[in-house]
C-alpha cells in the first residue's frame, strides 16, 4: 500500500510540476490558443485593415457600376455608397 501511495503521489506531483513549468515559461506559446500578446495585437490590426480594405473595395465597385450605368444612358443611383 505504501508503494501505491508513493507512486501516486509522485505522479501527481510530477504532473503539477509539468503544468507549472508549461504555464510559467514561454512553453505555453506552443499550446494552441496561448499565443503571445504581440501576435494577438498584430492579428487584430490585420483584421481591422482587411475590413477597411474590403469596405473601400465595395464602395469603389458601387461607384464604378454607377459611372458605367450613367455612361450607358442610365439615370444612376440615388446614393451610390449605400445601395
Amino acid at each position: 500500500m505504501n508503494v501505491f501511495v508513493g507512486a501516486s503521489s509522485f505522479v501527481v506531483l510530477f504532473g503539477l510540476a509539468i503544468i507549472l513549468l508549461v504555464f510559467s515559461t514561454p512553453f505555453r506559446e506552443l499550446l494552441p490558443g496561448y499565443g503571445d500578446n504581440d501576435t494577438k495585437q498584430n492579428l487584430q490590426e490585420l483584421l481591422y485593415k482587411t475590413d477597411s480594405i474590403e469596405k473601400s473595395l465595395r464602395e469603389k465597385d458601387i461607384f464604378l457600376k454607377n459611372k458605367i450605368n450613367i455612361l450607358n444612358g442610365g439615370e444612376g443611383l440615388n446614393d451610390s455608397l449605400y445601395n
